[in-house]
C-alpha cells in the first residue's frame, strides 16, 4: 500500500464594512482595523462633518445605535447607513456669511 501525503491550504476570508451616508457628505468613519476576519471585533466610529448632527446607524431598516461609536463581530459583510440631520440655521448663517 503506498502512502499519500496530502496538504490543505485555507485562505481566511476577509469581510467588508460599507458606510453609506444619509445624506451625502454628512460625515466620515474611521474602523479599527481594513482587515477584518470572521470572528474578529470589529469598532466603527462615525465622525459628523461640520453642519451636521448624527441621528443613528441603520442596517436593513433596523437601527444599530445612536452612538456615534458601534462595536460588533464579524460574521459577515455589512451595508451600514449613517443618518444625519442638517443642523437648524447652519446653512443659511454659512452662506449669510460667505454669500
Amino acid at each position: 500500500m503506498k502512502t499519500i501525503n496530502l496538504t490543505a491550504n485555507f485562505k481566511q476570508i476577509t469581510y467588508k464594512v460599507n458606510v453609506f451616508f444619509n445624506p451625502l457628505g454628512a460625515g466620515t468613519f474611521e474602523l479599527n482595523s481594513n482587515d477584518l476576519h470572521y470572528g474578529d471585533q470589529c469598532v466603527l466610529t462615525i465622525i459628523p462633518n461640520s453642519g451636521y448632527d448624527f441621528v443613528n446607524l441603520v442596517e436593513n431598516d433596523t437601527e444599530l445605535t445612536e452612538n456615534l461609536t458601534y462595536s460588533f463581530v464579524v460574521g459577515e459583510n455589512r451595508n451600514i447607513i449613517a443618518n444625519f440631520n442638517a443642523m437648524r440655521g447652519f446653512s443659511s448663517a454659512f452662506s449669510n456669511a460667505f454669500g
